[in-house]
Parts: structure tokens; sequence; C-alpha cells
């Protein structure tokens, strides 16, 4: 046994250290060696050392080994960019991974993690904001009217909200917007939604990111104080144009002939309408690095001349190219620059939103299951009721986890694509869950759900959710993987010589990385993370840090080994069959499946963030350690996914066994913790502060919560007396001097608070 164990010993230590090719090749070579000196069989060593000979020099000559194997592997990865869409391509180029990209690799930074500012805004913001809102629950308590709501947004400015103060804005930080919007989505998600929508916020972004020092000052200022409203006017392309020399004032300029394919119906009454266009430069005026990319434009209406019953269909007209974002020189750049300014925007509105519409929702659970504990069986004693406001109150402090570390993201500039991505399809997901465990208590109707659904349906994207969510992830998926994202890089450069250079470094450099990978998440599974080391403030926030460094080698594992089978069946040469398309759709899929990993990933660090931020209060150890359990269940489900639709079943089975040597072992949040966070969602100082005042949906909830927290005393005496046989109704208690008249009215008014809650729809009570 002796040599078996030397030669898996020697193994795992390269592994261990991440060992290059020319490393591992001397330490096999000195195994080898040592094999022959001391060992038992000549026959076999001399099998060993003809192979290494056979496998490691090729390897270990450059010139050998990039004619041999690097070259063809180069040409099949080239081949395997021609199935990715150009919105991923787009994507990748937009953003780069932020600390999602530990993860992906398995090996997550907990030091920098602990020493990042805390995820809310800047103190000098707090006095602005809190004000900003109370005006507002003031303005909506006294107009019910939509428009009025609109304007006085629009006079305080609030539509400027992450456009400078010297532009007109507000000036807010990205965590000071979030916090403003997620509040203001509290009070009226409706104002808030068309506040966010992604017609707006994606165009402001891409001015303020690529606009000219002209286009600013001209249009910033007017999207600020929201005179001037943006229509998007089709999706990309919406139209062509030529490039053509035309003379202003004298002088020649490149101008462009705009024709646009758009109906009319697609038109709205916005003062600016933005589009994406495809320029055509036969003449050569532009510059080569121009051609074949869409462009963006941003034109006044009535520079068209267009009324909104009028088609833009076989318009042409010539316009000077400053109507281009950024000018002639981001003509064929606007995919990119949009991609970037939907993820900036995808990242701060949409999260911010479903936070607010969330908190709100569990509001209303709350003070609902505590003012009806008291008429009929306990809310918050039900096993189904505990169970579903269990997932409402999680799912709350998750989406404003997710919110505020999104908008910090934004803060310390890192690439915000991930969380774009994950805040669009975590506001699906948890909207539909929140709907459902609301209809299990009760509490809601198809309108409420439809109020949920404001946050996907403004998250920056003109494609549903769903839909939108395989482009996402897989674009999460291959930026976060840095050998991938090294080899398109190679792939780009046009020298040929010096990128076949490059893909085989980044190729061969990633070998190492991948036997690392392997025995990392074979350890990891199998001590379940206890050996790694977390630098945390409470012991349950380490705990959970152990297993998110568990579930991250098993990810950073997964991920090679389905994009190396993947890029192995994409690039394959052979004729397009039916196995092959199969194989192109299973990558959309796999990668899908990947990012949701990923996603649940992110969201944990999200969570703990948010708890550790707070400094690890006891009262939220049970709502962190629900939110935790379930966001990992979920990784082990997406990872469980990926290995049982792998292509190859022996690849299949052996990446189990490295990812779930022991099994699946993550589960659903326990009873207890189901239980503690319902009590948690019920605390009756909680609530009292939550709802004081109370948002305007709120309202009649509120009045019939206060009255029955008043009123809780007067009835436990009452039912104390009707056990004892002497009352059994209200007036018995006042004949028989147990309550005075005040205290009569007082229960009378409880009373009536409550019915008159069960009598309004769920949708005007909530």
């Amino acid at each position: 046994m002796f040599w078996p164990l030397f030669f898996l010993t020697a193994l795992i230590g390269l592994a261990a250290l991440r060992a290059n090719l020319r490393t591992a090749s001397i330490v096999l070579v000195a195994s080898v060696l040592f094999y022959g000196a001391f060992g038992g069989s000549w026959m076999l060593f001399v099998v060993m050392a003809l192979a290494c000979a056979v496998v490691l020099v090729p390897l270990n000559v450059p010139a050998l080994r990039q004619e041999w194997l690097s070259r063809p592997a180069f040409f099949g990865f080239r081949r395997m960019l021609q199935t990715l869409n150009a919105e991923t391509l787009a994507a990748l180029d937009a953003g780069r991974s932020g600390w999602d990209g530990g993860l992906l690799e398995g090996q997550f930074d907990w030091t920098l993690f602990e020493a990042l500012p805390l995820a809310q805004p800047v103190p000098a913001e707090l006095p602005r904001i809190a004000r900003l809102l109370g005006e507002f629950r003031e303005v909506c308590d006294n107009h019910a009217e939509p428009k009025i709501r609109q304007e006085w947004l629009r006079l305080q400015r609030i539509c400027g909200l992450g456009i400078a103060d010297s532009d007109g804005g507000l000036g807010l930080s990205p965590s000071g917007q979030s916090a403003l919007i997620s509040g203001l989505a509290a009070i009226d998600p409706e104002s808030t939604a068309t506040l966010g929508a992604a017609g707006r916020l994606i165009w402001i972004e891409l001015l303020q990111r690529r606009g000219s020092h002209a286009q600013q000052q001209r249009l910033l200022p007017e999207l600020a104080s929201g005179i001037a409203r943006i229509d998007r006017v089709c999706e990309a392309p919406a139209g062509s144009a030529l490039a053509v020399l035309t003379t202003v004032d004298g002088h020649s300029a490149i101008g462009l002939r705009l024709r646009l394919n758009a109906p009319s119906s697609q038109v709205g009454d916005g003062t600016l309408l933005a589009f994406t266009i495809q320029v055509q430069d036969p003449q050569g005026l532009l510059d080569p690095a121009a051609r074949g990319g869409l462009s963006c434009l941003i034109i006044p209406r009535q520079t068209l001349g267009l009324r909104a019953q009028a088609t833009l269909e076989g318009e042409a007209l010539v316009i000077a190219e400053d109507a281009v974002i950024g000018g002639t020189a981001r003509i064929g750049r606007g995919a990119v620059d949009l991609q970037a300014a939907a993820a900036v925007a995808g990242a701060l509105a949409p999260p911010a939103i479903h936070a607010g519409i969330a908190t709100t929702i569990a509001l209303a659970a709350g003070a609902y299951a505590r003012t009806h504990a008291p008429f009929s069986e306990a809310v918050g004693e039900r096993a189904t009721a505990q169970e579903a406001l269990a997932l409402i109150g999680a799912s709350a402090y998750a989406a404003q986890a997710l919110a505020a570390t999104a908008a910090q993201t934004l803060d310390q500039g890192a690439p915000p694509l991930s969380p774009a991505a994950f805040a669009r399809s975590f506001a699906v997901e948890q909207g539909r869950r929140i709907a459902a465990a609301a209809a299990d208590l009760g509490l809601t109707d198809s309108s409420l759900r439809g109020l949920l659904d404001l946050a996907p349906a403004h998250s920056g994207c003109a494609m549903p959710a769903r839909l939108a969510r395989p482009i996402d992830h897989t674009a999460c998926v291959l930026s976060g993987h840095r050998a991938f994202m090294a080899a398109l890089a190679a792939a780009r450069e046009k020298n040929p010589a010096r990128g076949l250079q490059a893909f085989d470094q980044a190729f061969w450099g990633h070998f190492g990385h991948l036997l690392n990978s392997a025995s990392r998440a074979l350890v990891m599974a199998l001590s379940a993370g206890l050996l790694s080391a977390v630098r945390m403030r409470s012991p349950l926030a380490r705990r959970i840090g152990q297993r998110i460094n568990r579930y991250s080698a098993a990810l950073a594992f997964a991920t090679d080994v389905a994009l190396s089978r993947l890029g192995a069946d994409l690039s394959s040469s052979r004729s397009f069959t039916a196995a092959r398309s199969a194989h192109e759709a299973a990558r959309m899929t796999l990668t899908t499946w990947l990012g949701d990993a990923l996603a649940h990933l992110w969201l944990a660090t999200c969570a703990l963030k948010r708890f550790d931020d707070a400094g690890a209060p006891a009262a939220d150890r049970a709502v962190l350690e629900w939110v935790c359990a379930d966001a990992l269940r979920g990784v082990e489900e997406a990872l469980d996914r990926v290995i049982r639709h792998l292509s190859s079943p022996l690849l299949s089975l052996a990446t189990r066994l490295i990812v779930f040597p022991l099994g699946r072992g993550a589960w659903a949040p326990s009873d207890a913790a189901n239980r503690q966070v319902a009590q948690r969602q019920l605390d009756t100082q909680r609530l009292r502060a939550s709802l004081q005042p109370a948002p305007p949906r709120l309202g009649l909830l509120a009045n019939a919560l206060f009255a029955t927290l008043d009123g809780e005393a007067l009835e436990a005496r009452a039912a104390l007396a009707a056990a004892n046989g002497r009352v059994a109704r209200i007036e018995q208690a006042l004949a028989t001097g147990l309550i005075d008249a005040a205290q009569a009215q007082q229960l009378l008014d409880w009373l009536y608070a409550v019915r008159t809650l069960e009598r309004v729809p769920p949708s005007t009570a909530v």
C-alpha cells in the first residue's frame, strides 16, 4: 500500500499548491525515478517512464505543445465562440465579475469581504433621505391622485436620483439612491416603479457614462427636473443610418442619413426618443473599428417632426453625428455601452423596488397574523402559517440585503453585471413565493400578486425575466471564469501567433487550477467546510461562511467540468446534427444552472454581510440561518442538475463522487427556524415601530393592529373571567365592574377595527 499512497500524496500536494505544468512534471518525474530506485517492479517502472516521456515531453516543449495540442484546441475554442449570442458577448465586454468571481473560483477572500465598508448610505445623506420619505408619506396620505404624487417627485428632483448636483439631480451615492427608492417603494410602489423604469435609468446612465460634455450639459438637467421624458423606440436595431458628408455653416462634417422602421404604436409621448441603429459606411468616412456594431441615439421628438399619431416607417433625414451618444467615437460600440448601462440600472432600481415591496408585504403579514390571533386560532401557532410567515419575513430580509449589497457594489466601482442579473432572477422567484405564502395566510388576491410583479417588470431589460435568465446567468458564469476570459482575449487577438501563445498560457495554466478545485471540492465536502478559515464576528456567521466555502469549491469544480465538456462538444468540426444541436441547447441550460448556484451563493454572502454590518444582532440570528439554509439548498439543487445533465455518464458519476461524496447535505430551513422567524414577524415592538406612521396601503391594518395591542390586556382579563363563568360579552364585563366605560369602548373599537378589516377586500386593506 505504500506506493499507491506515495503517488496519491504527490498528486494531492500538486493539486493543493496549484502547481504549474513545469513544476508538476518535475515532481512526477522525480516520483517515478524514486520508484525505480526503491520500488519492486522494473517492468512497471519502465511502463511509467515511457508514459511520462510520451505525455510530459510534448507538454513541456512549447513548440510541440502549441503545435500538437494548443492549436487544435484554439481553433475549437473559436468555433465554440460562434455559438454565443450577441447579447452574451456584449455583456462579457461590458462588465467583469466582482466578489462573485471568488465564489466561482472556489477561493473567496473573507479578509477582503470583512474589510468592505458598511452597505448603507453615507451619514450625511441619511437626514435628507428621511426628510424626503416623510414628506412623500404625507403627500400620499393627503392625495390619492397619481399625478399629484408624480408632480411632487418631479419638484423634489427625485427624477434625477443618479444625476450629480451640478446637473440638477440629487447627487446621492448608489447606496443613498437604493435606500430612497426602497423607502419610496414601501410607501407607493406604483409611483416608484415609474421612477425606476428601465427606459429612463438605462439611458440616463448611458449619457453619464458615454455622453459627450455637450450632450450631458444639454440633456441631463432636463431629465433630472422631469421636464424631458425618454421613450425607447422599438428594440435593437430600430433602424439604419448611412454615413454622409454634410455642410454645416460652410464646413464639411459627417452626418447620418437616418431611416427608422418602427411602427407608430411603439412611440409614446416622450420629449426624447432613444433607440439603437445600424450604421453603414460605404464611403469609408468613419473609423473602421466603428463598422458593424450598433449605435445609441437620443433625438428630440421635434427633430423628427413627428406627432404621436405619425408613423416612423420610411422617414429619412440627415442628423448630426452628435445625436449618437458619445459622438463619432462611439459609433458601432452601442451594444457594449448599452449592456454596461443596463447592468448599472439593473443593479440599483429593481432590487431596491423589490426590497420595498417585500418589506411592505412582510409588515402586512405580521400585522395581519398578530391582529387575528385573539379572534380565531392563533395564526402564529399553526404550522402552515408559521412556514408562510417565516418565508415572507426571511424573503424580505434577503431582498433588503440584496438591494443594499448591490448598491454597495456600485459604491465601490465594481462591475455590476452579476448583481443586476441576480436581482432580476430573485425578484421573480421571491415575488412568486411571497405571493403564494401570503395567499396561505388569507392575505392576498390577484391584485397583490400584480403589486409584487412591479419589481421584475422594471428590471432594466426589455426581455421578460424568465427568458433573460439564461443569457444573464451565462454571462455571469463566463465573466467570472478567469481561464475563459483569458482565452476569449486570446481569440480576439489580431496577431494569430500572439493569440495562440496567449491561449496556450491560459489553457495549460488552468490545468493546476482544475486539479486544485477537484481536491479542494472533495476535501471540503468530506469535512463540511470545517477545515477552512473564515474571519467573522459571530460563531454562526463563521459556520455559515465555512459552508459557503464548501459549496464555492464544489461550484468551481463543477464549472470547470461543465465548461470543459461543453467546449469539447461545441468546438467539434463535425457536421451539424441533431446530437450537436442538443449539445448547443445544453450549453445554455448548464450555464443557467451554474448561474443559479452562483446566485444563491451570492445571496448567502449578501445576507451574511448585512448581519455582520449590523453587529451580529441576536434578533437576526434565526432569519440569517433561514435565508442561508434556503440559499445553500438552492446551490445543491442547481449543482445536482448540472451533474445529472452532463453528456458523459462516467464524467457525471466521477463529478458526483467529488462534489457529493457523502450525498446531499443541505436541507430546507428547520421547524425551529420557521418558528423563530415567524415569532420575529409577530414581535410587538417591531410592528409598532414599523407601522408608526403606517404606509397608506396599510392604514386600516395598522389601525386594527394598534387596537389589538392596546386591548389585549383587557381581553385577557375578560377571557379569565369568562373561564370562571362570570362574563361572556363586553356588556357583561362592564356590568360586573370588570372594566369601566372607557375600557369597554376601547374593546368595542378594537372589535370594530378588526371586523372592518375583514370586510374590506385584501387588496384594499393591504
